[in-house]
């Protein structure tokens, strides 16, 4: 449903790329039939006319196709930056999981009801059984030195039957929220900074290296800050990623998952995003200093090149 509805979003463009093929197909007919006049006599030209109707408005159609990923490698970078619709989880790669700052998996029953990246975590990979997911988490850290700071970033690894097979998928737990006295779960703006940096962090000194990384959009569930909307989470994701990029390797690939329903919720659109995506991914600003001479006393950094 919602990909009709993004399709009827481009029904302008449609009906123009509609009309401009009907009028270059309609053109070379014309061309033939007075420069070839033995050929146009043969010609079934009732035929030919439905024939570049429907050619036309197939051509309008698929040109028109909304899509549902996107991938541009950063300029001077190894890494690349996906765009894409669907569930995290059916998405291949190691996943980012947001936590709060107990690592609670439970919240007294509220993380079973949510409709969370967490909550399907537990579904899919530990039985449903959120003390499996527990004793995992307690092989990594000490629980007791809870709560953690935001941005504390745990791994690991589960193995899931698929078909005749085990896969194992490496998860990462990210500290991105703080948990309530009502079981209920927090975050500001700040905090959701703050995951994000000590996400990249982890990522590009502490963690395995991994060839493709999946991130939902944190904090879009719990924040309860209208300033931090859906758009401006995926705009940040990608803007801290670039960032980092550019003096530390985090992975080869990012992909930023938008789950459909908050491609609804949040009025995003999508072929908007790509074309910050791609502005970013080619624009950013690289600073470069001059390394400072030894045995000398410290001074400011002179900038040694500035690439845009």
């Amino acid at each position: 449903m919602i990909l009709i509805k993004r399709w009827i979003q481009n029904w302008r463009f449609a009906i123009k790329d509609f009309l401009s093929c009907l009028g270059f197909l309609w053109l070379i007919t014309e061309i033939i039939s007075y420069f070839f006049s033995s050929v146009s006599e043969r010609l079934n030209l009732p035929l030919i006319f439905w024939c570049i109707l429907g050619s036309s408005f197939l051509y309008a159609i698929f040109k028109n196709y909304p899509k549902s990923s996107h991938s541009i490698k950063i300029r001077d970078r190894d890494s690349c930056i996906e765009l894409k619709i669907g569930d995290a989880f059916n998405v291949k790669g190691s996943q980012i999981v947001p936590f709060n700052n107990y690592f609670d998996t439970s919240l007294n029953g509220n993380v079973k009801e949510a409709k969370s990246i967490q909550n399907k975590l537990i579904k899919d990979y530990f039985n449903n059984d959120s003390k499996q997911l527990d004793d995992k988490i307690k092989e990594k850290i000490n629980i007791r030195d809870t709560p953690f700071e935001i941005g504390k970033v745990i791994e690991i690894e589960k193995q899931k039957k698929k078909l005749f097979k085990n896969k194992i998928k490496r998860f990462y737990l990210l500290v991105n929220s703080k948990k309530q006295k009502n079981d209920r779960v927090k975050s500001s703006i700040d905090d959701f900074m703050l995951s994000l940096n000590g996400l990249w962090e982890f990522l590009s000194s502490d963690s395995s290296k991994d060839e493709s990384i999946v991130i939902p959009l944190i904090n879009a569930q719990h924040g309860r800050n209208p300033e931090l909307t859906r758009e401006i989470i995926i705009k940040q994701i990608i803007d801290t990623f670039i960032d980092t990029s550019k003096y530390k390797a985090i992975c080869e690939k990012l992909i930023i998952v938008i789950h459909p329903s908050d491609l609804k919720k949040g009025n995003l659109k999508f072929d908007e995003l790509i074309k910050y995506q791609l502005f970013q991914c080619k624009n950013y600003k690289s600073i470069e200093f001059n390394p400072k001479p030894e045995g000398k006393e410290i001074e400011p950094s002179e900038v040694s090149k500035i690439k845009n």
